[in-house]
């Protein structure tokens, strides 16, 4: 075994660890926001560096920790989007009926009533995943995914949902090519969205969008150049967490 292969295989040992640690610490932690979000850091690291599988198992030691011994944790934001993170990486792994599971276990705990801007915001993306979800596990648009795009679209005061719906709501026309001009429609508006907020996260997601209108309308030198600026944005590391 070559030296420089032995920290990459110490790393993900040592994240485990770290991680058991941080747990087992749960019952003495002052500051739950800065305590989740130091756990995403590490589930985060080791996503880039070990891949989606490693890092759902760490999510899932947190994740079980949380909803056996403190299912109060579910109604704190900062731990609904912990959730939604992990849902993510379980979409992106192909779990969808664990993913719209973990989901719809959380709004239990997010009644759709009386909600603060913050509050709303965050059930707004739990109906946009949900949608998304849905959509990824039937292969195709359904009534009941539609459902929860339209409930995610009724709040209009948060630029990033409104980035995520357009580009969703471009996808519900993808399979009809007669469809063009609205999917078209919906993802320039996403892209305007973008382009006129500072929505970091979604920088990759812009340029994915782009890159796609771009081929769509047959500007293959423009796309060419977007990719480029794409790859950049990936290797900067500024570009946030990318999934649709």
């Amino acid at each position: 075994m070559a030296q420089k292969e032995l920290p990459y295989k110490i790393g993900l040992e040592i994240y485990t660890l770290l991680t058991q640690y941080l747990l087992d610490k749960i019952d003495t932690i002052g500051d739950l926001e800065m305590y989740l979000e130091v756990i995403c850091d590490i589930c985060t690291n080791t996503r880039e560096i070990y891949g989606t599988k490693d890092a759902i198992k760490l999510y899932e030691k947190l994740v079980n920790k949380v909803e056996t011994n403190f299912p109060e944790y579910q109604s704190i934001n900062h731990w609904a989007w912990v959730m939604i993170s992990y849902a993510n990486l379980l979409y992106e792994n192909n779990d969808y009926d664990e993913a719209i599971k973990k989901i719809n276990n959380l709004l239990l705990y997010w009644p759709d009533l009386n909600m603060s801007e913050e509050n709303a915001i965050i059930n707004c993306y739990l109906y946009n995943r949900l949608h998304v979800f849905k959509r990824a596990q039937k292969m195709t648009i359904t009534s009941d995914s539609l459902y929860w795009l339209e409930k995610s679209e009724k709040y209009e005061n948060c630029a990033e949902i409104k980035f995520l719906n357009f580009v969703d709501r471009g996808y519900c026309y993808y399979d009809s090519i007669s469809s063009k001009e609205k999917i078209l429609s919906n993802w320039k508006k996403a892209c305007t969205v973008y382009e006129t907020n500072n929505l970091p996260n979604k920088r990759v997601n812009y340029y994915y969008v782009k890159i796609r209108i771009q081929l769509f309308c047959g500007k293959y030198k423009d796309a060419e150049k977007t990719i480029e600026d794409g790859l950049r944005a990936i290797e900067s590391k500024d570009e946030g967490i990318y999934y649709f």
